[in-house]
């Protein structure tokens, strides 16, 4: 794309910046205008932009068919919250692997492979086409196959929870304040330990500096970890603190949840549901991602099903300002969501090809037991 419909573009969509503004920044951002597409020049003036998902639509990819969806609001307007439910094998999973590729963004799938892998068998290729829309009203769209690529390079943050998902438990970690070696990866194995070493970071900076701001920054971190603890034991008096592991000053530190017992409890001693809780939470305050759109499978891994009904409430605060899309099997889940932002999934006639059903508690079951409700049962 040429240096002068960008130009154009930015001139077209607001009143504050003149030809003349413009011309005279061409050549500062000449290289810029050739390498970036139009909406990261919108960006560039207006500052970060809210892209959603309204419609996807999927042909011959992994084990789907052919399946078409619109995640939009009976208003019109493209839904915050998408909740895909389902038996087993029908596709869930699929369609988020499908948004993440159709953003373009192949590089937060865990198990990436080449694109061709995802063709499925018995057809020759795969097939995905997505609409978006912006919170200005403007559309994008994408369309892929294994051979070609024809996406609108938005760089909207986007993060990806999968269902192979479990931090690795490692223990104290030291204070990496100045420490110019290079971080772990943002895995998601590795998700625990960036948290731990940004809490302990802020706390080992408010103790060595007298920085209000540090200061400020560290007790936010913290009120916002503790306060969504809480919907998950809103009866119990307990809070995450910083603490040195031993007197031993070479043995490092580690984050503990103070109030449950005599002595702190360090994070890796906590069950797996409450770590997986305590590592959601932590992308509050590590990775807060906003204008963007999140993508979780099963978000009731390693939980008890009474914290099922609550999950959707506290990754709505946790990602807020930014569209959600999940798969799950909890019913509880899927009750807690509105009648519109539910889709089940279930397998066509010919068992390859999903469909959509609004969903009911009785037609999840249904679809799941194999019961039939008793006023679908024919009398003879």
């Amino acid at each position: 794309m040429s240096v002068e419909p960008l130009l154009f573009f930015c001139h077209r969509h607001t009143q504050t910046y003149t030809d003349r503004y413009l011309k005279a920044e061409y050549g500062r951002y000449e290289k810029i205008c050739r390498e970036k597409s139009k909406a990261d020049y919108y960006i560039f003036f207006y500052g970060a932009i809210l892209m959603k998902i309204q419609q996807i639509v999927i042909n011959s990819f992994l084990g789907i068919e052919k399946l078409a969806l619109e995640f939009r609001h009976p208003g019109g307007k493209p839904l915050d919250m998408v909740v895909l439910a389902g038996p087993n094998g029908c596709g869930k999973t699929s369609v988020l692997e499908a948004c993440i590729l159709a953003m373009g963004r192949s590089e937060l799938l865990p198990n990436f492979r080449e694109k061709s892998h995802y063709t499925r068998k018995g057809t020759e290729q795969f097939s995905i086409s997505a609409a978006f829309v912006m919170n200005d009203g403007r559309k994008g769209e994408a369309k892929i196959t294994p051979d070609k690529e024809m996406i609108e390079k938005f760089n909207i943050p986007a993060k990806y929870f999968s269902s192979w998902r479990y931090p690795k438990l490692i223990g104290s970690v030291p204070v990496s304040i100045g420490n110019k070696s290079k971080k772990p990866a943002d895995t998601e194995d590795n998700r625990l330990y960036l948290i731990k070493q940004h809490l302990i970071n802020l706390t080992a900076s408010k103790a060595f500096e007298d920085d209000q701001t540090l200061v400020s920054e560290e007790k936010k971190a913290y009120k916002t970890i503790n306060t969504l603890w809480k919907y998950f034991y809103p009866s119990r008096n307990e809070q995450f603190v910083a603490k040195r592991v031993s007197g031993d000053t070479s043995a490092g530190f580690d984050i503990f949840l103070e109030g449950r017992a005599s002595k702190p409890v360090p994070i890796d001693s906590l069950s797996s549901g409450e770590i997986e809780v305590f590592t959601l939470i932590g992308q509050k305050i590590i990775h807060p991602i906003s204008d963007g759109i999140v993508f979780i499978d099963e978000p009731e891994l390693h939980l008890h099903s009474s914290w099922h009904r609550v999950i959707l409430r506290v990754l709505r605060k946790i990602f807020s300002g930014n569209q959600i899309i999940c798969a799950t099997h909890s019913q509880e889940i899927i009750d807690s969501a509105a009648s519109y932002e539910r889709f089940t999934l279930l397998p066509g006639q010919n068992e390859a090809e999903p469909h959509i059903q609004s969903v009911t508690r009785q037609s999840l079951v249904t679809s799941v037991e194999g019961v039939t409700p008793d006023h679908e049962k024919r009398t003879t």
